[in-house]
This record gives structure tokens, C-alpha cells and sequence, in this order.
């Protein structure tokens, strides 16, 4: 593939526990790609600011401290633009649609169609949901972060499967309002289940990212590891109030 000199802009459109980081640190190994984190929260850009070590503990302060000190709360626009600066060949980030959806920046972005998207989705919803709520109590779980590079013991919650269903249908709904929103984007769409097989990113996703980017295969794997069981019963303490609440809905084929 002959590449294209020209400066290059994308953002990775995706949710917590859908394989973002994983992608991130992927698109990093690049030596012309750089992937920033989630700017909107002031973590893992050009401006993220020093922390103390005891306040990365507690979830809540920790993303305060990012989000006013960065400031990514007052000027999240100039937070993008931070990051569509550096020196990179192609550059971008991960929005998160959480903090993308009907804000200032998804306006800014919506316009600049000269901007890629990489849109990761999560076929099941439902683990996806369990492994978020995971992700955020991983400490009170055991766990010191909410990432891992080596296997981990599995661990099983309970979960409210009503406030479970409320939380995916959302999920969803922003999901399909982001995706009109990036409809005249240059735009791939890589699936969680079918882009990592094995802790390794398949070629079909490589080529498609080349592609997309207009770069040559130069990546290097990432080190980071599954952190959950691969079915819900194995993460659930109260599968079978899930199985009974799912049954005979659009869910119900994601709880195998």
C-alpha cells in the first residue's frame, strides 16, 4: 500500500469494556498513528495533568481532579483540538459515548467530516454491562486496576438484571444517535467479539484500520489480557434471575 502523506484525524468511537484500550495501546505500537485516551475526561491527553499517587485510588476524585485540571470541564473543544495538533502523521483519540453524545464537541465533530471514525462496538450488551460494572468496583473486587497484562482470578457479582436492561437500552439509544451523527464520516465498524481472537487484533480489523488510515501493517500486539470469564454465568451470582427476566426478549440469545 503506497501511503499518503497527508495529515490524518480519526477518533475511536466506542463504550467502556468494548476493547478501546486495548485498540488504543494497538494503534500506539504504530509509529506514525498516535492514539490519545479519553481527552473529554482529561485522561491520557496532551494536557493531562500530574495526580498524587494516593488520590489514584478512589475512582470519583481521581476523575474530577483530570477533569477540572486538564481543562477538558471548561474548554472541551480546545481539549480535541489539543490533541489534532501534535505531531503525528494521523492522530486522534477515544470519545466515549458517554461523553460525546449531545455535547459541545459532538457538534464541533459532527461538521468536520474530514475527521475518520473507528467505531468499536460490543456484540454482547450484556456482558458488556456486567464487565463495566466490574470495571468500576475493581478495587473493592480485588483487582488494583481495571486493566490487566497477565490472567486474572474470575470473579462473580450480583446484578439487578431490570437496572441492567435500563442501563443497555440506553446504551443503545446513544449508540444509534451517534452513528447519525457520524453518517457522512469515512467510517469502519469493528466488532469486540470478532476483533480480538486470542489477545491478538484478527487481520480482517488490520486491514480494515490500514485502510482506513492509509497506513502499512507496522503494528506490534498489546500486552493487556481479558479480565472476565467469557460467559455470564461464570460472572453472575444470580444468572438464573437474568435467565427468567431475559426470556422472550431481544437479550435473550446474548445470555449463552
Amino acid at each position: 500500500m503506497i501511503e499518503r502523506q497527508s495529515k490524518k484525524r480519526f477518533i475511536v468511537l466506542a463504550t467502556q469494556r468494548s476493547g478501546s484500550v486495548f485498540l488504543e495501546k494497538y494503534l500506539n505500537s504504530h509509529p506514525k498513528i498516535g492514539c490519545f485516551g479519553e481527552v473529554l475526561l482529561g485522561m491520557g491527553s496532551p494536557q493531562t495533568p500530574w495526580i498524587p499517587e494516593w488520590l489514584t485510588r478512589y475512582r470519583r476524585p481521581r476523575l474530577a481532579w483530570y477533569y477540572a485540571l486538564s481543562g477538558a470541564m471548561l474548554n472541551p473543544n480546545g481539549a480535541v483540538q489539543k490533541v489534532f495538533d501534535q505531531d503525528h502523521e494521523r492522530v486522534g483519540f477515544r470519545g466515549m459515548y458517554d461523553q460525546l453524545d449531545g455535547s459541545r464537541v459532538l457538534k464541533l465533530l459532527e461538521k468536520d467530516t474530514d475527521v475518520s471514525v473507528i467505531h468499536l462496538t460490543r456484540e454482547n450488551v450484556l456482558k458488556q454491562y456486567v464487565s463495566r460494572y466490574i470495571m468500576r468496583r475493581h478495587r473493592r473486587l480485588g483487582r488494583i486496576r481495571a486493566h490487566t497484562t497477565k490472567e486474572l482470578t474470575p470473579v462473580k457479582v450480583a446484578i439487578s438484571p431490570q437496572l441492567a436492561e435500563k442501563d443497555v437500552l440506553e446504551l443503545l439509544s446513544q449508540r444509534s444517535r451517534l452513528e447519525e451523527a457520524f453518517e457522512g464520516h469515512r467510517k469502519i465498524e469493528l466488532v469486540y467479539e470478532e476483533m480480538i481472537q486470542g489477545n491478538q487484533i484478527t487481520p480482517s480489523s488490520v486491514n480494515s484500520i490500514c485502510e482506513l488510515l492509509e497506513v502499512s501493517n507496522e503494528f506490534a500486539e498489546p500486552e493487556l489480557r481479558k479480565m472476565n470469564p467469557s460467559t455470564l454465568s461464570s460472572m453472575l451470582t444470580n444468572f438464573d434471575e437474568w435467565q427468567s427476566h431475559f426470556e422472550g426478549t431481544q437479550f435473550e440469545e446474548l445470555l449463552g
